[in-house]
């Protein structure tokens, strides 16, 4: 990656720990876990501070309409949002489309995962603007999909604060 388009990018655990829960939910639909995995992310927010601002639009990474599979960003963030909404500052917002049908970057070597999203997402425009964005994801390894969303945000709320909550790196 040339530029890297987040401000801040927090991963909880490595992957491995993780791993087996993960799959479960996507592979085998064990949709009992995600209450569990999106505790691991509410309580590194709180505990860690992670996140500290007047308003905070929390969004995820989202699947071509295509697409047909659960959404483990989507459920995470709105998992997340619940947690946090107590303060009021949060709000659950969809401000990115997913405009090309990507191969699953997992199965992807470096190089062709770059270009795999390249392009691959559109920021949504609402008003007003946010001032901080928060992309809930499950995993990130080469932060690819996270910077191409990134920078889809950026092109049109360009002095958004956007901070990056992943469970796994």
């Amino acid at each position: 990656m040339k530029e890297i388009y987040w401000d801040e990018l927090y991963s909880l655990v490595p992957y491995n720990q993780l791993s087996s829960m993960i799959r479960a939910v996507k592979v085998e639909k064990f949709t009992e876990a995600i209450s569990s995995l999106s505790d691991l992310l509410y309580f590194a927010i709180q505990r860690d501070k992670l996140i500290e601002a007047s308003e905070v639009h929390v969004t995820h990474i989202p699947q071509h309409p295509s697409e047909r599979r659960l959404n483990l960003s989507l459920e995470l963030s709105r998992a997340v949002h619940r947690a946090l909404k107590l303060s009021n500052q949060f709000k659950l917002s969809n401000l990115l489309e997913k405009v090309k049908l990507t191969e699953k970057q997992a199965v992807l070597p470096l190089p062709k995962r770059l270009r795999n999203v390249r392009g691959a997402f559109r920021g949504v425009a609402i008003y007003p603007p946010p001032s901080h964005i928060l992309i809930v994801d499950d995993v990130v390894t080469t932060g690819a999909t996270l910077n191409s969303a990134s920078r889809a945000l950026k092109e049109i709320y360009p002095s958004a604060r956007i901070t990056c909550l992943t469970l796994a790196y």
